[in-house]
């Protein structure tokens, strides 16, 4: 750095002459030539100038380190937004070696089309047999209690106004209950008589998929697609066509058990 060698006063780099007293600045007092200087001026006159231009030095030293903290601040950042646009062109355009593959959200919509929960109807009439039975229990004590109140058996003293509100809703109460288990008995009977049925018409079903020529059209079709998700989704809607035909008023639960359990026991086992 530049000095001043009649001020003592550093300058930055650039600067030729002292601002106070136009001398020539040297690279060092040492290279100063003698006599340029005296100690009184030194120490009575020029110590503020010095102090001055030194801070204008180190402002100008700042302001340049400030200026090239900046440009790199920018120049990262506009690092970064290129590098964001690249990702997003990237992942704009489509790659051809996933264009068979399904997506996640396509993936769910086709199980949900293809999969739905199937209770067994020995599981309903066992459901049902216990409900229906709890339910008439609870509405015929229900009702044999007042009557046994009403016959005086039970004593239980009420006002006259209250006595016909509590045998009217007590009675409305316990009757629902009643009709109520009645009918899922009727229910469960139903539910018993459709396992037999429904047994022999779900190992008919399997036997039938399982044939030569059933067979031979669902290994076409598998062997058509090109990933393991479309070959079994499609199988899946050609088995449901084949047992629609067969079948028409099957109900659509029960039919997409027997296609699970026929394609995980023709290609998965």
């Amino acid at each position: 750095m530049p000095w001043c060698p009649k001020c003592k006063t550093e300058y930055i780099e650039g600067i030729e002459k002292c601002a106070d007293c136009h001398t020539p600045l040297v690279a060092s007092l040492e290279d100063a030539p003698a006599g340029t200087y005296s100690a009184d001026e030194a120490d009575a006159g020029m110590c503020h100038t010095r102090d001055g231009n030194a801070d204008e030095g180190k402002d100008a030293g700042r302001n340049g380190n400030d200026a090239d903290r900046n440009e790199k601040e920018e120049n990262e950042d506009g690092g970064k937004a290129a590098d964001v646009n690249e990702a997003e062109d990237h992942n704009g355009e489509d790659d051809p070696e996933d264009e068979d593959v399904l997506t996640p959200e396509e993936l769910g919509r086709q199980l949900s089309r293809h999969t739905a929960t199937y209770v067994r109807p020995e599981e309903k009439y066992q459901d049902t047999k216990s409900s229906g039975y709890m339910l008439t229990i609870i509405g015929a004590a229900g009702l044999i209690g007042l009557a046994l109140i009403a016959a005086g058996v039970i004593p239980l003293s009420l006002d006259p106004v209250m006595q016909y509100v509590f045998y009217g809703v007590l009675i409305v109460f316990f009757g629902v209950f009643l009709i109520m288990g009645i009918n899922a008995l009727k229910k469960s009977g139903e539910y018993k008589s459709r396992i037999s049925e429904e047994y022999a018409r779900e190992r008919s079903l399997m036997e039938w998929l399982m044939q030569d020529a059933q067979k031979q059209r669902l290994d076409g079709c598998r062997q058509s697609e090109t990933s393991e998700e479309e070959a079994y989704f499609a199988c899946q809607d050609m088995m449901k066509q084949m047992i629609l035909e067969k079948v028409p008023d099957i109900h659509e639960e029960h039919m997409n058990y027997i296609i699970e359990k026929a394609y995980a026991k023709m290609y998965e086992s």
